[in-house]
């Protein structure tokens, strides 16, 4: 009986859990800019044109932000940074990783990919 109740309870408990799941927001386009800051807080930008993906520029632009605490260490963040400003000098292709969830307003992870 109780074996009963306890099952019941944790699958109504768990199946009304949302898992956010991270995704590629941009997949094998190229960044036409980035800015150092947004808000003048902890986080950089890209604009990235061309390839697919849900925070690729196509008439309007859009930002993808790399926050610092979407990072999850400082080194991390830093080495976002500098892979977003080699792959816009060499103008290589890139595509972008959202861990949290598929907005572009939490990017972490960042691919310089050969042309």
């Amino acid at each position: 009986m109780w074996k009963k109740a306890i099952t019941t309870i944790l699958l109504t408990c768990c199946s009304s859990i949302v898992v956010a799941q991270g995704q590629y927001i941009a997949i094998d386009g190229q960044i036409t800019k980035v800015g150092n800051t947004s808000g003048n807080g902890e986080s950089f930008f890209v604009v990235v044109q061309e390839g697919t993906g849900p925070c690729v520029t196509t008439n309007v632009q859009t930002n993808i932000y790399f926050p610092a605490s979407a990072a999850g260490t400082e080194k991390v963040f830093d080495r976002a940074y500098s892979t977003a400003l080699a792959a816009l000098a060499s103008g290589k292709k890139v595509s972008i990783y959202n861990y949290i969830d598929g907005s572009c307003n939490s990017a972490a992870a960042i691919e310089i990919i050969s042309n």
